[in-house]
């Protein structure tokens, strides 16, 4: 019986410096971040228009631009769908947005994003896009900390992005429940910007961009798995002394 809590012990002991050799994983707070249930949806996030007309989140598996010369081509970063927001006329806007509940503070927060400003030779769009965190559910809360990004006519299109930053820098607090948010405002002219998120996740890692290496993780020594075998066998042997 000795003998065989020793294994035991030390199976427990060794699982647990294995784990330290395996990659992060995502967090459940957050449903549907690439946007890839079904054969591609909005479950999960609430999406809504203030105003005007024509706005729109919508998901698809491309996008390109209808102005700029050359024009830009977005594909997804995570699957094989995106969120595409569409802002309506009038100056209003196009909400998409989750609420979650924040997690341990050693987890990050991340996301994609890109920015197509429309524009046809001097018309350049008075269009503008950001992402928020506001206390509580829905939108009425008051927003945590600066904008996480936020664009206007003077920036052109950009390719994919990445954000990614700890809940403990965010200044949320764990348990608490926030809103993330992001919106797409047009002031009414003749061309419509388009703001494009996917692959957005509470992770115990940072998320990958599509531009950016894939995290390497170190393997497993030989000796961790000359352990496993060991420990096998040694129980084995133990249970047929018993």
């Amino acid at each position: 019986m000795v003998g065989m809590r020793m294994y035991r012990l030390g199976l427990v002991a060794l699982m647990a410096a294995v784990s330290a050799f395996l990659p992060g994983q995502a967090l459940a707070d957050l449903t549907n971040g690439s946007f890839e249930e079904g054969t591609g949806s909005l479950t999960g996030w609430t999406w809504t228009v203030t105003g005007g007309s024509g706005g729109l989140a919508s998901v698809v598996s491309s996008y390109t631009s209808a102005t700029g010369s050359p024009a830009m081509s977005w594909s997804p970063t995570n699957g094989s769908w995106f969120a595409l927001l569409t802002p309506p006329t009038g100056n209003q806007e196009t909400e998409l947005y989750q609420s979650f509940t924040a997690p341990a503070t050693d987890s990050t927060l991340g996301f994609n994003f890109f920015w197509d400003r429309e524009a046809n030779g001097s018309d350049q769009q008075n269009d503008s896009a950001r992402a928020r965190i506001l206390n509580g559910t829905g939108t009425s809360g008051a927003q945590v900390g600066s904008d996480l990004f936020a664009f206007n006519r003077t920036n052109a299109d950009t390719a994919w992005g990445s954000f990614s930053k700890s809940i403990q820098d965010l200044g949320l607090t764990q348990g608490n429940t926030y809103t993330l948010l992001f919106e797409m405002i047009n002031v009414g002219q003749s061309y419509t910007s388009h703001l494009g998120i996917d692959n957005v996740a509470l992770t115990t890692t940072t998320p990958v961009s599509s531009d950016s290496p894939a995290p390497t993780h170190a393997p497993l020594p030989a000796s961790f798995l000359l352990g496993v075998l060991g420990l096998s066998a040694a129980g084995l042997k133990l249970r047929r002394s018993v």
